[in-house]
């Protein structure tokens, strides 16, 4: 287990900002990467368990998760910069449509009901 755990463990510590988001994260585009990196640390995990026929199914499930998560990472590595940056700035306009960040639906819980309510926005915000 330490041969694969400890070095993955490592190297995902080397990029922190592989696994932290920020709210105007212009990453975001690389979602796939970090997903690979999560689904490799998670086969990691699964291959050291022991090996029964319902662990190893656990194990194929991982590895084709991982796998696919780590296509669709090399797809989003192969897009050209130019290609990204217009898709930024479309959403930015879009996000920008509709209010901008401030106007996004944000969750929070009422403290006095322990429900999950929409946070108050802006006046300025559409409603909806």
């Amino acid at each position: 287990m330490r041969f694969v755990i400890q070095p993955l463990d490592a190297e995902l510590g080397r990029w922190p900002t592989l696994m932290t988001r920020h709210r105007d994260d212009q990453r975001q585009h690389f979602d796939y990467c970090r997903h690979a990196a999560l689904m490799l640390q998670n086969l990691a995990h699964s291959v050291n368990r022991e090996q029964t026929v319902e662990t190893l199914r656990f194990v194929r499930k991982d590895e084709t998760a991982f796998n696919e998560a780590k296509q669709r990472c090399v797809d989003d590595l192969n897009v050209p910069d130019d290609a990204i940056l217009k898709q930024v700035a479309a959403d930015e306009a879009e996000l920008k449509s509709r209010g901008g960040r401030e106007c996004m639906i944000v969750m929070t819980v009422d403290k006095a009901t322990g429900q999950v309510v929409p946070a108050p926005r802006p006046a300025h915000c559409p409603k909806g």
